[in-house]
Order: structure tokens, then C-alpha cells, then sequence
């Protein structure tokens, strides 16, 4: 690899020499993987939006731990569980979905970020989970989300990452170093430290993995974004794109653009989270609590309904309990895992992400947690966000460039500086693990700094043209492959029977609560936010 070296990031040498010690380098063998993958049920003939309920047989969407519904009906998740492998994940992926399919009724999923063509957006049903104090809450919240911010803009399918590192590597870490902090509170600056960092240069993943260049017609409002250019018939594009799904069309929304959460420390970021769940919102205060039945519109009216609102790339996360809040959950026990939300559903997998990239982002973010990071000025935040842009919408221009510290910096330099050091680290990650991948990970995702058409939104745009087809053409002849691929092996008689008695044990669960609510939902609601 030959790279620049005229822009550097230092990394904190001190750190990497001690993870490099065999001693310590063998802790990588612990990080925690997991992955929720989105996706839309269409119709296997004509790619339209599924007008069914979520099929009884995957179990029920509030209970089940690993199927089930985001903000629509149709829009399924599947969620594995924390695993230490990356064989494992894959395989776990590979179980839900051929069981997944196993019960759909002429379905098929759909294999991209951005939805087909869909005519009507009330076709887009929200997610119903029972009639539970706990699942009304969870459809009134989709009910405000539609008010505030369209229904289009919720059916866009994406890919979160969960990692977390082993608390045998902090402790190594925590006991070299001369800090004052308890283990929980080194941890928990660490994770904030990583965020930080990726906030700096997240752009890299969505240059390397967005696979969304396309939209439909029906995804646009009224006014096409003069960044887009037509398709065809129904559809536009972007030439030099590469996510539009993290664009203003998807979650990067300017709704949200006046909130300011911070990520010096958790103390900071669980105040600020919690103080926009708790600010009165005008435009949100106009479109009322109730309708003129008295049925609820949203859960309040304030700046974020509950945290899980606020559209970050990124979050620190802990399990939570029952009926308790994320940020409190946070507050109390620490971060548990790191959740990177920037990831587009790559179609060229049957599973929605390759397992290699899954390498290379393990690699990303031990380089975020290593890298120096001070605290984000607003000034750096806002060369963060016209970098984004840049990205998102051209970011396969050749000659790109981008703002670092108030200077104008060639994209392929960022990016050769940021290769350099991602080299170093997956070494020292191979030499902890028994099947070395992470350098293999990052020379494979270097191919695509130097050839800008091996990126997936590329390749979309590349299909699309040779071909002749139209988007939604295109991603319905590649759902159906993978539809045939995952039927044609079905799982073992032993995980069919497994993921069979999962799924009816979620029903009864989920029957446990209805039957367990001793509260009005008004009270419920009360007793809920009054939480601290």
C-alpha cells in the first residue's frame, strides 16, 4: 500500500504499544458484534409495499428478540444476538433470514435502502404491537413521527452495527495508566472518546459503504433537490452519490438540525438528551396532542417525543430494563455498546452487509477509540456537516475535496492518512485472533480509495446501466435471486424447531404484559417520563 503522508492523525502510541503486547492483543478475540438489519416486505411480482400484518409466525414484533417490526408493519427487522465471531455473526444472519423466509406469503425482501416505487404513502401502515400500555406507546410514537416528519421518510431501510470491546481489554488498559477514574468511568470516556472521533471522519464509512445513489420518484417532495438528476421514468439519482439515504431525504433531516447534544462525557450527553425530550416544541405544539376523538397524535410535544428520536449516526447504548429509559439506563450503568447507525443495506449481499466490512469497521472504530480527541468546537461540527454533504452527494466526484481545521484537504489524503493508521491497528488485531481478517479487511476497502467504481453505489449505477433496467426492476430480479437461494437450503429441523419455539414463546410473553398492565396508559404515560 502506498499512501500520503502529508496529513497525519496521531494515535496515542502509549495505548497501541500496550494492545500490542500478545498479552493484550488477544483481547481482540473478545470484541461483541451484533447487527439489525432492516428491510421492507414487497410483493414478489410487483415490488409493492405489503399491505399484511407481520406474519404470526416470526412471533410477535414487541417481544421476540431477534424479529421484529420498525416504524412500519412491513418494514421487518432482524436483529442477531452479540456474538464474538464474525463467522457467527454471519451465520446468525444467514438462520434469520431463511427462517424469514420460511413464513413469508408471496413476499419478497427488499434488498435496498431506499424503498421502490410507492404510490400512495398511506399505504405505509404503522407497526402494531398489541394493546398493551407499553406497545400503544410504541404506535403513538410512530403516529408523531409521521406528523413530524413524513411517512416516506421512515420506510428507509438501514443497517445497525453494534460493537462493543471485552471489559478485560479496559481493564488492562485501566490499570496501565495513571487516571483517578474508576474502571466504569475510564470506559465510558473511552466509548466518548470513540464517537467523537467518528463524528470526524464517519464520512469514510459512507464513501466506502453507502449503496443508495437512487431514489424513487415517490421518495421526493414536491420540489426535486436540484442535486438529483432523472433516471428514468420514476426515478433520479445522483451521479457522483453515495447514500442518499444519509441525505436531507433520509435521516439527515433538518428538522433536527437546531439540537445540540454533546459528546465531551456521559454525564453531558445524558443532560442534553434528556433536556430535548423535556423542551417544548411550537411546531410541534401545532400539531396537537389529540385529534378531535381525543386519540393521541404523539406522545407530547416536545423537541424529541423520547430519545430514541434523535437521528444520530451514532449512539452509546445500554441494555435497557423494562419500562426504562435508554438515557437513564446510561446514566446508571454505563455504556455497554457502541450502535453505529450510518450503514446503508448493501443489495450486492443476500444478509445486507459482507462480513468483510464488518472486519473493517471493528478496525474503524478501535482506530476512533485510539486516535486523539479533543472536544467538538461548533466550528468543527459545522466542517463536519458540509463534509457529510460532500460525501453523501458526490462523494465518487475524482478530486474531491474536504474541510480539516480550516483547511481545504484532497479526500484521497484524508484518506490515505486515516489507511495508514487503520493498517497498524488490524496487525495488531490479527496477531490477537486464531483467523487473522482485519488486514485483509482494510487492503480490500483501500481498493476502493484508489478505484472510486468498487464502491456499491458504483456498482448500483454501473448495474442499472448495463442492464437497461429500472431501480426497481433491478432490486426485485436481485430479491428474487436471494429469495431462491435462502428457500432452496432451509435451516436444519433442529433450528427450524428452535426458532419455531422462540417465536411462540414471544406470544406468550407478549400476552404476559397485556395481562400484567395494572395501569391506565394515561398513567402509564405519567409514570414513564417521570422517571429521573
Amino acid at each position: 500500500m502506498v499512501l500520503s503522508m502529508s496529513l497525519k492523525f496521531e494515535l496515542d502510541k502509549v495505548s497501541l504499544n500496550l494492545l500490542a503486547l500478545p498479552a493484550n492483543a488477544r483481547y481482540f478475540a473478545g470484541i461483541t458484534r451484533g447487527v439489525e438489519r432492516e428491510s421492507l416486505r414487497v410483493n414478489e411480482d410487483t415490488a409493492a409495499l405489503s399491505q399484511k400484518d407481520h406474519p404470526q409466525a416470526l412471533g410477535s414484533a414487541l417481544t421476540h428478540p431477534s424479529i421484529t417490526t420498525d416504524f412500519s408493519e412491513a418494514l421487518i427487522e432482524l436483529v442477531t444476538p452479540p456474538v464474538k465471531s464474525l463467522a457467527e455473526l454471519e451465520q446468525s444472519l444467514d438462520s434469520l433470514h431463511r427462517f424469514s423466509y420460511h413464513h413469508l406469503d408471496h413476499e419478497l425482501l427488499w434488498p435496498a435502502s431506499m424503498p421502490g416505487l410507492i404510490e400512495d404513502q398511506n399505504d405505509i401502515r404503522l407497526a402494531h404491537f398489541g394493546c398493551s400500555n407499553i406497545a400503544k406507546m410504541k404506535n403513538i410514537y410512530r403516529r408523531g413521527l409521521c406528523h413530524r416528519y413524513g411517512r416516506m421518510m421512515q420506510v428507509i431501510a438501514g443497517i445497525h452495527y453494534n460493537f462493543s470491546l471485552p471489559t478485560e481489554l479496559f481493564a488492562a488498559w485501566h490499570a496501565s495508566s495513571s487516571t483517578t477514574e474508576s474502571l466504569r468511568e475510564f470506559t465510558d470516556a473511552a466509548y466518548f472518546k470513540l464517537m467523537r472521533n467518528y463524528f470526524r471522519h464517519y464520512w469514510l464509512l459512507i464513501y466506502l459503504f453507502g449503496a443508495s445513489p437512487v431514489c424513487s420518484a415517490s421518495s421526493l417532495p414536491a420540489k426535486v433537490p436540484d442535486y438529483l438528476e432523472p433516471l428514468d421514468e420514476h426515478n433520479y439519482y445522483a451521479p457522483y452519490g453515495t447514500s442518499l439515504r444519509m441525505s436531507d431525504l433520509g435521516y439527515n433531516n433538518s428538522s433536527q438540525a437546531s439540537i445540540w447534544i454533546s459528546r465531551d462525557n456521559i454525564a453531558a450527553y445524558v443532560k442534553d438528551l434528556l433536556a430535548a425530550t423535556n423542551e417544548p416544541y411550537p411546531d410541534y405544539a401545532k400539531i396537537g396532542l389529540r385529534n378531535e376523538q381525543g386519540e393521541y397524535r404523539q406522545l407530547n410535544t416536545n423537541l424529541l417525543q423520547i430519545e430514541n428520536e434523535y437521528y444520530s449516526p451514532i449512539r452509546p447504548k445500554q441494555v435497557i430494563r423494562s419500562g426504562e429509559r435508554p438515557a437513564l439506563a446510561l446514566q446508571d450503568r454505563g455504556v455497554e455498546y457502541i450502535e453505529v447507525r450510518c450503514l446503508d443495506v448493501n443489495p450486492f449481499s443476500p444478509v445486507g452487509i459482507d462480513i468483510e466490512a464488518a472486519a473493517f469497521i471493528d478496525v474503524f472504530l478501535v482506530f476512533c477509540l485510539l486516535a486523539d480527541s479533543t472536544k467538538l468546537s461548533k466550528t468543527e461540527c459545522a466542517e463536519k456537516t458540509h463534509n457529510l454533504h460532500k460525501i453523501i452527494l458526490e462523494g465518487r466526484r475524482p478530486d474531491l475535496s474536504l474541510e480539516h481545521l480550516g483547511k481545504t484537504v484532497p479526500m484521497r489524503e484524508w484518506a490515505d492518512s486515516l489507511f495508514t493508521e487503520f493498517h497498524k491497528i488490524a496487525a495488531i488485531m490479527d496477531s490477537g485472533v486464531d483467523k487473522p481478517v482485519f488486514v485483509k479487511a482494510v487492503q480490500t476497502q483501500y481498493g476502493k480509495i484508489i478505484d472510486s467504481s468498487q464502491t456499491p453505489s458504483a456498482q448500483i449505477l454501473a448495474l442499472l446501466n448495463d442492464k437497461q433496467q429500472s431501480y426497481q426492476q433491478a432490486m426485485l430480479d436481485i430479491a428474487r435471486q436471494y429469495a431462491a437461494d435462502f428457500t432452496k437450503k432451509p435451516l436444519s429441523a433442529s433450528l427450524q424447531q428452535k426458532l419455531s419455539q422462540q417465536a411462540a414463546q414471544s406470544w406468550i410473553e407478549q400476552q404476559k404484559i397485556e395481562q400484567g398492565d395494572a395501569l391506565s396508559f394515561e398513567q402509564f404515560l405519567e409514570q414513564y417520563f417521570a422517571q429521573h
